[in-house]
């Protein structure tokens, strides 16, 4: 099999091997949604504002458009579309490991199968979730990384 994990080996080892960190929920979380499929991106966020009312919601349509929002406000964690346009998700990845920060956020990759588009393991990367996300697992993930442990 080599060194390389499916997604769903990853997922279940991000989910059972990393520790969320104890970050409070309501103004301190924050959820930045990066796709170009209007529709899949408007969906996520309003099941998202359904179910955890209380978390900061935003939007990115590519890449670009994600690193001028972590600018203005660094988020807790990113749902990030591997496929895009102007910038893709392996190019944002890239230019998150160039600006090296401990305080840029965790990211949950999104992707229809794309595993090639991943590449190497990067310690930001928390999670990844298939399309077509089931609505439960992108909840309990954002739970997971959103909501403080008790």
């Amino acid at each position: 099999m080599g060194s390389r994990r499916s997604l769903t080996e990853a997922r279940h080892w991000c989910l059972n091997n990393l520790a969320p960190p104890n970050i409070q929920s309501g103004v301190d979380a924050c959820v930045l949604v990066v796709e170009d499929d209007r529709d899949l991106r408007e969906c996520l966020v309003d099941v998202l504002r359904t179910e955890l009312p209380d978390l900061e919601l935003r939007e990115a349509r590519h890449g670009r458009e994600a690193l001028a929002e972590i600018e203005r406000r660094t988020p807790t964690l990113v749902l990030l579309d591997m496929l895009m346009p102007v910038m893709d998700g392996a190019e944002f990845l890239e230019a998150l490991d160039r600006a090296g920060s401990g305080d840029l956020p965790r990211v949950v990759i999104l992707s229809a199968g794309d595993e090639e588009h991943l590449g190497a393991p990067r310690p930001r990367v928390v999670g990844a979730l298939r399309k077509p996300v089931h609505m439960d697992e992108l909840v309990d993930v954002v739970r997971r990384w959103c909501e403080p442990r008790g």
